[in-house]
């Protein structure tokens, strides 16, 4: 019968902290994200260029990039295997939503919203430019923050590997 009575005072004191949380802290802010629609276009210029596993597909990263590149939600995917899945894009989403969420909400100040600041280089960025200023790229990414995606720019993307110096393919 004991147990019962601890079992019934443990359900009682959760019962008080959630009537306790009604809602956000005092001083704290609230900020409305880029909605998801259409960040499939998004996602497929970050993976290439951010996700791969030593970079933003790596998990220990705060920004994580899911997808064919790199990081796999499902563990029976394959970087380089099937193509990436729409809760890899949605889990994307979330995580570059919620890197910098009070520069994301500066659409004044998106130079300064950390995935822009370390993509185009202008912040220190391991990975150099990843999205070079001006390029379709930064643009793609740039008008997600702003709020309508620039299909053009997303679909205009061309990031290819390289050559390496001296070499001609």
């Amino acid at each position: 019968m004991s147990r019962a009575w601890v079992t019934l005072g443990a359900l009682a004191a959760l019962g008080a902290l959630a009537l306790g949380c009604e809602g956000p802290e005092p001083g704290s802010r609230t900020f409305e994200a880029p909605a998801p629609a259409g960040f499939s276009l998004v996602s497929a210029v970050l993976e290439p260029r951010c996700g791969t596993l030593d970079c933003h597909g790596a998990p220990e990263r705060s920004l994580r990039v899911h997808g064919a590149y790199g990081a796999r939600l499902d563990g029976n995917d394959q970087p380089g295997g099937r193509g990436t899945t729409s809760a890899e894009i949605r889990a994307t989403w979330e995580s570059v939503v919620a890197v910098d969420p009070e520069g994301l909400a500066r659409p004044d100040r998106l130079d300064r919203w950390l995935v822009l600041s370390k993509g185009t280089a202008r912040e220190a960025h391991e990975g150099g430019p990843a999205l070079p200023p001006g390029s379709d790229a930064e643009r793609c990414v740039r008008s997600f923050a702003e709020g309508q995606i620039d299909e053009a720019a997303c679909a205009g993307d061309s990031y290819t590997a390289l050559p390496r110096p001296g070499e001609t393919w």
